[in-house]
């Protein structure tokens, strides 16, 4: 092996390791993942975090209190990379159910996300005003679910003790703190941050709104008398669509 490929494996080692310690949880309940994820992202953001009971989770696993800024979550535990149709079912009630309700819509998993599904997913909840924020197992440059309990290891820490053992805490410990002083840390946990913060997410979603609503007042005589008053198609003599 040369030293390049054995520094590229040393380097994602701990990340295999956290990933195994996550699979081994059960997936759902506050002892479970689910509560290990919404523990995480309280501790992040600031905001309480309440598992959903089952039956009434309407598209989330747990969620904020109603107010200016809402974030509901989703954590899927799998071994394999997700499909569109493991997660498309709670998009559809997320996007149904949670509009005006929820601003943003983390789906956290252990597993990898193809940019195909992705995209799809984003459509679907930015129809609606709702944006999706991404935390999965995708490794470059560092597993943006691995990152957000790094960025809370504390709390994560607290929460292995709690609910498994000392010595499974000490090992998720030193896996974290490995990451931790990953060069690509910082940046990643910064920009997590960011995209969790009420003042940055949901312009994708509002823009969305807006490209929509003005195809349709702007290209329609009958929408734009109703929205305006008086006929204001701009785009119709010249069949253009507004795009961002």
């Amino acid at each position: 092996m040369s030293p390049k490929a054995s520094k590229q494996s040393n380097r994602y080692q701990p990340l295999e390791n956290l990933r195994n310690q996550l699979l081994k949880l059960e997936p759902a309940g506050a002892n479970g993942f689910e509560g290990l994820v919404a523990t995480s992202l309280s501790d992040l953001t600031g905001l309480t975090f309440r598992l959903a009971k089952s039956g009434s989770q309407f598209g989330r696993d747990a969620s904020t209190p109603r107010s200016r800024f809402a974030i509901a979550m989703e954590a899927k535990r799998y071994t394999e990379s997700l499909r569109l149709e493991d997660v498309a079912g709670k998009i559809w009630l997320a996007s149904n159910e949670l509009a005006s309700v929820v601003d943003l819509w983390v789906l956290c998993a252990t597993s990898e996300m193809g940019d195909g599904v992705l995209q799809k997913l984003e459509e679907m909840l930015e129809e609606k005003g709702i944006t999706l924020l991404m935390l999965d197992w995708t490794e470059a440059p560092l597993p943006r679910l691995a990152v957000l309990l790094a960025a809370t290891r504390s709390t994560v820490i607290q929460w292995f003790i709690n609910h498994t053992s000392n010595e499974i805490a000490e090992t998720i410990n030193a896996e974290l703190n490995t990451l931790r002083a990953d060069n690509n840390f910082i940046p990643a946990c910064d920009q997590l941050i960011r995209d969790t913060s009420a003042s940055y997410c949901g312009l994708a979603a509002l823009r969305k709104i807006n490209q929509d609503w003005s195809n349709r007042v702007f290209s329609n005589r009958i929408n734009s008398r109703t929205a305006f008053g008086q006929y204001l198609t701009v785009l119709d003599d010249q069949n253009r669509k507004i795009s961002s």
